[in-house]
């Protein structure tokens, strides 16, 4: 009651949040922790004595309740359980009491002075400072990530610099495929009952589906570069690699090779990529027999070459084939049956051979192979064609893979032509705007 009361005295000066208003408090606190303490340990020695009591009731009513001595026994230990469980009761209600008042908040507010508007801003923001403060730090992070992007960017970002880097031209800039409106503009170019996988063939061959697009020129625009790139004799014989994976060599060769026959040359398209082909898929044509059973000797290659009788009644159709003029210049053969071991396979003396005869037959032959750096294929036919093309996907691939490509190409002794930059977009090169040239 001192402390209530001296902490009452307090509080007439000085606010709840004073020190000495607040170290009352924790004595009160604490006197009131040691009392439940003090309580609840009586409590619980009275509760175990109870317990006992009860025990000895229980023993000696049955062994002695006969007897006076132990009825006056009883009557004693009768008085003292009331009297323990009066004590208990007391006990339990101040318990209770000390509880709830420990659980009120005593909020005590006084009013020290009353609140006066200030006549100047107190902690006035400064627009300038902070807007100058932005600015610098802004800077300073833009050029931190600039150059730390710079730092981790391997590849090469314009046409001058890669030609500068392999010493060989750029014979063409592919754009970037927008895959989702070339899905949506071959569904609108073919029937509405075509079946998906259709569609999906069609929009990876822009050449047919949209031949004024800006696609179709940059591969047209190819096509004249290959075309004018050795002046000296006629390129017969072409192959078309890639670095890595995934760099968009076969939609490219395939597109490539429609181009060349619809302005009229006669073309073989060669699926050489005995390990994952994709030619087959991307013009629906059965896989086997083909390329493979033609080094075999099992088959003949040119009873294995797929025309354009065969993509009419593949999944294209008769309308499809109708209305794309210049197909019928344009001879397929696929990489036939799966090898185990393609490149012994390729590196047979048969496959030169093979190379002269179609060079023979047509006017441009086309070989569509695995990429450079995990297998040696594209190697390996390289130096036995009159030109190989290397594939190559900027910001995807960086410049050490590209030199380690272009130097095993020219350690096999390969003529290459030159370099196409694929999946190209506005942040890769400043003359991207250059590379649009619509129709009206």
């Amino acid at each position: 009651m001192d402390l209530i009361q001296e902490r009452a005295t307090l509080l007439i000066d000085y606010t709840v949040k004073h020190p000495m208003v607040v170290m009352v408090d924790q004595k009160i606190h604490n006197v009131r922790a040691e009392m439940l303490k003090e309580l609840a340990a009586k409590q619980q020695d009275l509760s175990e004595r109870q317990a006992v009591l009860d025990r000895q009731i229980e023993r000696y009513r049955g062994r002695y309740l006969d007897f006076p001595q132990a009825a006056i026994q009883l009557s004693r230990f009768e008085r003292e359980v009331k009297v323990n469980a009066d004590l208990y009761a007391r006990l339990k209600t101040k318990q209770q009491e000390l509880l709830v008042k420990s659980a009120e908040q005593i909020e005590e507010v006084s009013i020290i002075a009353p609140a006066m508007a200030p006549r100047t801003p107190v902690n006035a923001p400064k627009n300038q400072l902070n807007l100058l403060v932005g600015s610098v730090m802004g800077i300073f992070l833009g050029v931190v990530l600039a150059f730390t992007r710079e730092s981790f960017d391997t590849s090469i970002g314009t046409i001058e610099g890669i030609e500068e880097f392999l010493k060989i031209p750029v014979l063409g800039v592919i754009a970037q495929f927008d895959e989702k409106r070339l899905r949506e503009f071959a569904a609108q170019a073919l029937p509405s009952n075509t079946n998906k996988a259709v569609v999906e063939m069609y929009s990876k061959l822009p050449c047919l589906i949209d031949p004024t697009s800006m696609l179709s020129e940059n591969l047209r625009s190819l096509r004249t570069n290959i075309q004018f790139t050795n002046t000296d004799c006629k390129l017969k014989s072409i192959l078309v690699s890639s670095v890595g994976l995934g760099e968009g060599k076969s939609t490219t060769v395939v597109n490539l090779g429609i181009t060349l026959a619809q302005e009229g040359q006669r073309v073989l398209l060669i699926d050489a990529d005995l390990r994952k082909p994709t030619i087959h898929k991307r013009l629906g044509l059965e896989r086997d027999p083909g390329l493979a059973e033609a080094l075999l000797g099992v088959t003949p290659w040119r009873s294995s070459v797929r025309t354009v009788t065969d993509l009419m009644l593949g999944p294209m159709g008769v309308d499809g084939i109708m209305n794309s003029p210049g197909l019928d210049n344009l001879h397929v053969l696929t990489s036939g049956t799966m090898s185990r071991s393609p490149a012994e396979l390729l590196n047979l003396n048969r496959i030169t051979t093979l190379i002269s005869e179609m060079e023979a037959d047509y006017d441009v032959v086309l070989f569509d192979t695995a990429p450079i750096l995990p297998v040696t294929d594209a190697v390996t036919i390289s130096s036995r064609v009159d030109g190989t093309i290397l594939i190559y996907q900027v910001g995807r691939i960086g410049r050490g893979a590209l030199k380690r490509a272009k130097f095993l190409l020219d350690h096999a002794k390969a003529n290459v032509l030159g370099v196409v930059l694929t999946n190209v977009n506005p942040e890769i090169t400043p003359d991207y705007a250059y590379l649009e040239y619509h129709y009206r």
